[in-house]
């Protein structure tokens, strides 16, 4: 498990819900975030060897990962929260499903911390109070509205940022391993001539 050993960073980052097929992403967006500024990005961690789901990412495939993909990563079992209570920062990320940390969220609003919620997926977009709100077009926004809300932004808020989201974007950099053609048939049982 990386530590982080600052009192202080620009951005902190935490996402409940965490798939594991998707952690690359995460961490790519991190170490990108890391040319520019110091970030600070806290993954929920669960036991097990295997795991996964929406629930968090187990330590033994985290590991995995190239060690400069993991720089400034931090996986929380539990206590996330003391991590936004300690630390200084002026931006804080949070993802947009329905589990979330409140407590860590709170402390980063009693310390005058820009909030920002992003998109892990289109859809299910859960407001809290941020500062801003990352959708990934106003179809999405609208979607979510005609579903009931979950406190969704009106059309035209302030709040409403437009973006990509992180995770749609086409890359497999910072996987623990890449398959060539080859060997991806030999794995899934593909005549590679097809």
């Amino acid at each position: 498990m990386t530590t982080f050993k600052g009192k202080s960073c620009d951005v902190l980052i935490y996402f409940e819900e965490v798939r594991k097929e998707h952690v690359h992403k995460y961490l790519l967006l991190n170490k990108e975030l890391n040319k520019h500024c110091v970030s600070l990005m806290v993954l929920k961690a669960i036991q097990g060897e295997y795991g996964g789901g929406p629930y968090g990412i187990p330590e033994p495939y985290f590991s995995q990962y190239p060690e400069n993909y993991r720089e400034n990563v931090v996986l929380a079992y539990s206590g996330a929260e003391q991590i936004f209570a300690q630390l200084d920062y002026k931006i804080a990320l949070f993802g947009s499903g329905k589990f979330f940390n409140e407590r860590a969220f709170q402390y980063a609003k009693s310390k005058g911390a820009l909030t920002f919620q992003t998109p892990k997926v289109f859809g299910d977009f859960y407001c809290r109070d941020s500062d801003y709100f990352c959708y990934i077009s106003e179809r999405h926004r609208e979607t979510d509205e005609a579903q009931g809300g979950f406190g969704t932004p009106a059309k035209g808020d302030s709040r409403v940022v437009y973006c990509n989201n992180f995770l749609f974007d086409r890359t497999g950099e910072g996987l623990p391993y890449k398959l060539d053609r080859q060997q991806f048939c030999d794995k899934y049982g593909l005549d590679a001539n097809k």
